[in-house]
């Protein structure tokens, strides 16, 4: 993933944000591990994990994250009414349904929504999801090396 989003980077001047539903207790561990593996700078977006929250596996499972993804991304569509998005995001979450519910508030603004599947296939699940984004907006991928090279 880190050398096709450097990729995007260099070709697009693609500036990067990262939503996450870690807590972000975790963020020391996620930036080294982005540095790492050499992906762009950019934000960092996660939730906080308190004690009294009900446990740590219901904390990920939690609708709360649903709602502030998407807060998250329309605050991004608001203050940057000039810029076009990239939405990458995993079909075991509910990324495609975020990112659906986005399409439809801001169409001209996505330019392509990838999902990262466990297989090659197209899943019902996405089908219907996107029922009504146009095929050619939204894409499958199984690891970074199957993204395409050129998105527009």
């Amino acid at each position: 993933m880190s050398e096709r989003y450097r990729h995007y980077e260099s070709i697009y001047n693609a500036t990067f944000h990262y939503l996450t539903a870690s807590p972000d207790q975790l963020y020391p561990f996620l930036r080294e591990f982005f540095d790492r593996e050499q992906f762009p700078l950019g934000s960092y977006h996660m939730r906080h994990f308190t004690w009294f929250d009900t446990n740590f596996f219901q904390f990920f499972a939690s609708k709360s994250f649903i709602k502030q993804k998407t807060k998250i991304l329309d605050m991004f569509f608001q203050e940057t009414r000039s810029r076009r998005f990239i939405l990458f995001g995993d079909v075991f979450q509910k990324d495609p349904e975020i990112y659906a519910n986005i399409y439809d508030k801001y169409p001209e603004r996505i330019l392509k929504i990838f999902i990262r599947v466990s297989k090659k296939n197209i899943s019902n699940r996405l089908k219907q999801v996107f029922q009504n984004i146009p095929k050619d907006k939204w894409a499958t991928f199984v690891n970074g090396n199957d993204l395409p090279e050129r998105v527009f």
